[in-house]
């Protein structure tokens, strides 16, 4: 066999480039590990093992048991698949000391080439949800220059998909992954695809120790003003003061670490209700305070009743304010909790 192809007796073209049945690829993937998924460029890295297998009739030979092993070069001189990843913005053969393909070909015509590949791949995400969310990715193949009547992709009927027992993602689980089979229409033809689709969801025990957990004790800490004598200006100044002071520097945290969009995510909500909420317990003792400090109207003698009014109100205000917000927090936390849990 590798006497025929280095004298030039095998053409390096489509087997059925004549007549025939388009050449049937079946496709097998091994995923060897998923990198990073980037919310920035809205994209996914991935190292996997693609297997092609196709029969050539060329490629028949006898005098042998066993399949001939063809690495380097010598890979080039044999007809392959024009396979290539229509949504990767990048991919290449993983190398090293060389690159990582080899070619079988076994006595009775069949072929099997597997390569090696790095690739980045685009995949659209909506991060509405963030960090509750579930993404879906896909892994697309397709034919390059072989049309539907010259090649035809096809799933391998036994393990089409393998994921690596060791592969893990650091932000994300893989809930479920499945194949099918789709066709691609250019104005030149129609190319046979195949896809894989993964569905990920963002692991939240991040979010909820490193974000949620933390503001949502600021705004409970924002509350003890409260119980404080209105009197004990510094003191309560000073709690409001810091808790917006902390708020503040948990909201520029989250949103320099969170993925920039032009539309309000899940993070966002949240960080912007608990900043409202400290925000609003400095103005009601504002507002408590300037109505303890009103002047009393003359007549004179009703200046002690008139203080006496002013000091029920404000301290009926701070009562009325010990339940109102935990109340308005709790609904609040119902309602996002049950709109984005679901994600």
């Amino acid at each position: 066999m590798q006497r025929k192809i280095f004298q030039n007796q095998y053409l390096m073209t489509l087997n059925n480039y004549t007549d025939g049945p388009p050449t049937t690829v079946d496709i097998t993937i091994f995923i060897n590990f998923f990198g990073k998924l980037d919310e920035i460029n809205m994209e996914y890295h991935m190292d996997i093992f693609l297997r092609q297998m196709w029969y050539d009739d060329r490629m028949r030979y006898r005098g042998a048991t066993g399949p001939i092993t063809f690495v380097g070069s010598t890979i080039d001189a044999i007809w392959k698949p024009d396979t290539f990843f229509p949504n990767a913005k990048h991919a290449e053969i993983h190398g090293g000391l060389s690159p990582n393909r080899l070619l079988k070909g076994f006595p009775n015509g069949t072929v099997l080439y597997t390569v090696r590949l790095s690739m980045a791949l685009q995949c659209e995400m909506n991060l509405a949800a963030y960090p509750m969310d579930t993404q879906t990715c896909d892994l697309t193949l397709s034919s390059f220059s072989y049309d539907e009547s010259d090649v035809t992709l096809e799933w391998s009927k036994v393990n089409a998909v393998v994921l690596s027992r060791n592969m893990s993602l650091p932000q994300f689980t893989l809930q479920n992954y499945g194949t099918d089979k789709c066709v691609d229409n250019h104005l030149i033809g129609e190319f046979s695809c195949m896809r894989v689709t993964f569905n990920l969801r963002r692991t939240f025990g991040y979010y909820l120790l490193q974000i949620y957990m933390p503001t949502a004790f600021v705004v409970i800490l924002s509350w003890v003003s409260f119980w404080i004598n209105k009197d004990a200006v510094p003191a309560r100044i000073s709690l409001g003061v810091t808790t917006v002071l902390t708020m503040t520097t948990q909201l520029s945290s989250s949103t320099a670490n969170a993925p920039k969009v032009s539309y309000a995510k899940a993070l966002d909500i949240w960080m912007t209700t608990c900043m409202a909420f400290v925000f609003a317990a400095i103005i009601h003792y504002a507002f408590v305070n300037a109505l303890s400090r009103r002047k009393p109207t003359p007549p004179a003698q009703q200046n002690n009743d008139a203080v006496e009014v002013n000091d029920d109100l404000t301290k009926k205000l701070d009562r009325i304010a010990r339940y109102i917000f935990p109340a308005s927090f709790l609904v609040f936390n119902i309602g996002y909790w049950a709109t984005y849990m679901p994600y």
